[in-house]
């Protein structure tokens, strides 16, 4: 017996063949020799069945590439699948450190009162921050467009229920260093002291080095580990490299005593201070805190000796350090423009598929003895009627196994579309004619249209497709830990099939979109529309099937906080049954979803709004608090345009604190 599969050994094949035979038709049938016709066709078939092993064992890239295409269009890429949007206060540093023009930035929380409560006791609001920007003088913009720019990446990642008090750029400390420091041999003095600045300005303004892929894999870091968190644009920030970048309160002198000792050609730090104005420490210089430290050169004295005897002229160093650090910085840049050219390359690609036209079939027919009259010979036309009409008669029979046989490899040529939730063919049964104008077969089949017709009709009726393929996209939405089964429990029985085949489609396209923004929510910088929806609304949406104009909106209690300057005349929406409890706290981590009351295509209204009502509650995330509530269209209607105009207002508002054209 040999050691490849069955399926493509063909003395297996035929072995087993004809052991079927004896049991079947042993008591009519006993010449199982070569000569007979019967085994002649077996072989023929037995062949034709290692043809189509060998072809199923192609790769799955080749067998996806089928018929052109994206081979991969129904396999989410991991860029694509596993990053998420931002859910901590690092993800949220990360992001602006994304920014072009950005060198450090800072995220903090703010806790400020709820304002407008009759409560004896203060209530401090949750989710509130204030984000500091220390910008990059080398990357040539304008603080106020770094402002801008970062303003909108934010606000476009805003977490559900967060809201940004301010977005500040934080203007530079100087701070004058003056220092003895004793050298060994070295004949460039001033290279020297060029390397001993650059070490002091890295520790009191370090910068943030972004990191390219492949150097993330060539350390052995797991895809799933670098992906986690939001996707960058510029490269890859570790978490672990975030830390060297703390906001400094204190700028402690051991400090840069150290990294000044860490140059080489560096012996002893004689003494050193740190000043700023007026203020000069020994120890320890604190850092205002709307400020950030840097290096000033013209006010700072270094003392470079050896053996006690002074061997630079400071005035030429400090010529050549505003030269190399300029240089310096350029080399980031570039470096930075190499990563995204790195990541351009994508050391993740999948392989490339190549399309082996699987389903191509050739008839069984032309393998058989031209003797047989059924090839591209055919007979003579000397040859009787009676003769020729057997001849028809042998193809007519070989057609039921060449028809099997078709359809066989239009299905391994049709495995993409199998496994595929684009929009289209519902089809799962997948069938092709044999159509060989050598054969002469349209004396047996007829009209080659009604045939194909027939045999499509033949092979997967319209409902059995329907539910298989709602198996194969429940297989797909297993994948990911979804199902539909609850929503389907509502549907009318005429329409199931159909628009669960359309709404799981819908859902796994979105799917990256809705399963890493659940905790995103509207970016109020922009206008209200379908392509501005919250990550849970949109979720909520496509997990209910909900299409444009079955209504609901999301309002996060957090933004009905009254904003400071903002028009009296435009005021928040009252929600119903917005609690007054004078102990709690309305604003804070909490959501009220507003649905229409609306007559829906299901069998029960009743169990759909508690459907709704089950998912809404399931999808929110664990710490922010759902409320719903139920309005008829009149009160829809006022409600609607009420929170349309707040928001508009509030739009204006901030568009006109950050620059951004509304």
């Amino acid at each position: 017996m040999s050691d490849q599969p069955i399926a493509l050994d063909f003395a297996s094949l035929r072995e087993q063949a004809i052991s079927q035979l004896e049991r079947m038709s042993g008591a009519a049938w006993t010449d199982f020799n070569l000569h007979d016709p019967g085994i002649t066709i077996m072989e023929v078939f037995c062949y034709a069945l290692t043809d189509l092993a060998y072809r199923t064992s192609y790769s799955i890239p080749d067998l996806l590439a089928d018929g052109g295409g994206d081979e991969y269009e129904s396999l989410h890429k991991a860029p694509d699948i596993l990053p998420c949007c931002p859910v901590t206060v690092t993800d949220l540093r990360r992001l602006v450190l994304d920014v072009e023009g950005v060198k450090n930035a800072w995220i903090e929380e703010v806790r400020m009162p709820a304002p407008d409560l009759p409560s004896t006791e203060p209530v401090t609001m949750k989710g509130l921050y204030r984000v500091l920007i220390e910008t990059a003088d080398i990357a040539g913009i304008d603080g106020t467009e770094v402002r801008r720019m970062v303003a909108l990446r934010l606000h476009k990642n805003r977490g559900l229920c967060e809201d940004f008090v301010d977005v500040q750029v934080l203007n530079p400390q100087k701070i004058q260093v003056h220092t003895a420091l004793e050298i060994g041999p070295v004949e460039d003095t001033a290279g020297l002291l060029v390397r001993v600045m650059l070490a002091i300005e890295s520790r009191f303004s370090p910068t943030i080095p972004a990191v390219e892929l492949g150097s993330l894999l060539d350390a052995g870091k797991a895809v799933e580990d670098i992906f986690e968190g939001p996707m960058l644009e510029r490269g890859f920030i570790p978490p672990e490299t975030l830390a060297a970048g703390d906001r400094r309160k204190t700028i402690n002198i051991s400090e840069i005593i150290h990294a000044v000792m860490d140059v080489p050609d560096i012996r002893a730090v004689r003494s050193m201070t740190l000043s700023t104005g007026e203020k000069t420490e020994a120890w320890s210089l604190p850092v205002d805190s709307q400020m950030v430290p840097h290096l000033e050169i013209g006010g700072s004295t270094f003392r470079l000796m050896r053996d006690g005897i002074p061997v630079l002229d400071f005035s030429r160093a400090a010529a050549d350090y505003d030269q190399v650090f300029h240089q310096y910085i350029l080399r980031r840049v570039e470096n930075a423009a190499t990563t995204a050219s790195a990541l351009a390359e994508d050391p993740l690609a999948l392989p490339a598929g190549r399309d082996r036209s699987a389903g191509n079939y050739y008839s069984l027919q032309h393998h058989l003895p031209a003797a047989y009259g059924v090839g591209e010979m055919g007979l003579p036309d000397s040859a009787s009627e009676e003769r020729k009409a057997r001849a028809r008669q042998l193809k007519g029979y070989l057609m039921f196994f060449d028809q099997l046989l078709a359809n066989q490899f239009a299905q391994l040529a049709h495995v993409k579309d199998l496994f595929s939730f684009h929009e289209g063919d519902a089809g799962t049964y997948f069938s092709q004619v044999v159509d060989d104008a050598g054969l002469s077969l349209d004396e047996i089949r007829g009209d080659l249209f009604t045939h194909r017709s027939n045999v499509k009709g033949m092979t997967e009726d319209a409902g059995g497709a329907l539910a298989r393929k709602n198996r194969f996209l429940n297989h797909l939405l297993a994948r990911f830990a979804e199902q539909f089964t609850d929503y389907s429990l509502v549907l009318p029985q005429e329409s199931e099939p159909a628009l669960l085949v359309r709404k799981k489609q819908r859902f796994l396209h979105r799917y990256p979109r809705i399963s890493s923004a659940r905790g995103i929510a509207i970016d109020y910088l922009r206008p209200l529309d379908m392509n501005n929806l919250s990550g849970l609304e949109e979720r909520i949406r496509l997990r209910l099937g909900l299409v444009e104009d079955e209504k609901f909106l999301l309002v996060e209690h957090i933004l009905l906080c009254p904003i400071k300057g903002g028009n009296p005349q435009i005021l928040p929406p009252r929600i119903p049954n917005w609690r007054q409890d004078p102990l709690m706290d309305p604003y804070s981590l909490q959501v009220s979803f507003v649905f229409r009351i609306a007559s829906s295509p299901v069998k029960d209204e009743t169990l759909y709004r508690r459907l709704i009502e089950r998912t809404v509650r399931e999808e929110t995330p664990a710490h922010i608090t759902p409320y719903i509530h139920w309005m008829d269209d009149v009160g829809w209607e006022d409600f609607q345009t009420a929170y349309r105009a707040w928001i508009a207002e509030r739009r204006t508002y901030w568009a006109t604190e950050y620059g951004v054209n509304v």
